[in-house]
């Protein structure tokens, strides 16, 4: 199965008046690097979610967002008294250390900016059903994501496979090609000696035969079209496999290039080097299309 590296998942579910939204989108990316922000309150999830989306997903960069909507019945404000009586006690001892002598009492709004008093806390049964509906809609939005992920893995997989059979088709007609290549060269070779002799003396067959045994040596790439149709079958082959791919397919990319340029230095005639080139631009396009596969 074949999964694309590019998608996006979005799931809600209502917990008593709050809506929780989970949304997660991912990108192409060397490795698996995840980014995510869950609601105040709920950081504490942030280490049990990355274990659940790194079981499922192999690599891409991933941005999952988590939100709240809705009343917030279940907070509550905790007043710290304890730490109120020390402030309390630490004004007055600094008043008597500096005489100071004061009928005014201190106002709401004093307290409101002495470090640490306030906290807002979620109530533990509403905390407890928060958790579970974030964790449910991180699962549903993954799941999304998943299946968008394969759908476009799919299409990838698909133009992926007729650009191979294209650089079948090419290997094929160069393999064709190139013992035409040395019988033409045998040709122009005894008709510029016969020009060059011009009767006077007899040509010598067995020094055409190995001037054109060299030149078939040189122009020879039956080993690169061996070896390239090798890489294509192994390139089919992991496609129909499952997990992470992306990376063993751009291997086999640089392999089937190193071949491809290998018949283009050998290449001794322009049709030859047409197809080279054609055979390199679709390689590189197999190439594009395989930087989005995980």
């Amino acid at each position: 199965m074949v999964y694309s590296m590019t998608g996006f998942g979005r799931a809600s579910c209502q917990v008593g008046d709050q809506l929780v939204t989970a949304e997660m989108k991912s990108v192409n990316h060397r490795y698996l690097d995840l980014t995510l922000s869950l609601p105040a309150g709920f950081v504490y999830l942030e280490e049990q979610v990355k274990r659940h989306l790194q079981s499922r997903l192999k690599r891409g960069k991933v941005t999952l967002y988590v939100s709240l909507a809705g009343d917030s019945y279940n907070r509550h404000i905790q007043v710290d008294w304890a730490l109120l009586d020390q402030y309390l006690e630490t004004i007055k001892q600094m008043s008597e250390r500096a005489g100071i002598r004061s009928e005014k009492t201190l106002e709401p709004r004093d307290l409101l900016t002495l470090p640490d008093l306030f906290k807002t806390v979620e109530q533990e049964e509403c905390s407890t059903r928060l958790e579970e509906g974030i964790l449910e809609s991180v699962n549903q939005a993954l799941t999304v994501l998943i299946k968008m992920r394969q759908k476009e893995g799919d299409h990838l997989k698909q133009d992926v496979l007729e650009r191979l059979g294209s650089l079948q088709r090419q290997s094929e007609s160069l393999e064709q090609h190139a013992p035409k290549v040395v019988h033409a060269y045998q040709t122009r070779l005894e008709q510029r000696i016969n020009e060059w002799l011009q009767g006077r003396v007899q040509l010598d067959e067995a020094r055409v035969i190995n001037e054109v045994a060299i030149f078939a040596e040189k122009v020879d790439i039956a080993e690169e079209i061996t070896r390239l149709t090798g890489h294509l079958h192994h390139f089919q082959a992991i496609l129909n496999q499952d997990g992470a791919i992306g990376r063993q397919l751009d291997f086999l990319i640089q392999e089937m290039n190193r071949e491809i340029n290998t018949m283009g230095s050998k290449s001794p005639d322009m049709k030859m080097t047409q197809v080279v080139v054609q055979m390199k631009a679709e390689l590189e396009k197999v190439r594009e299309q395989i930087q989005n596969i995980e």
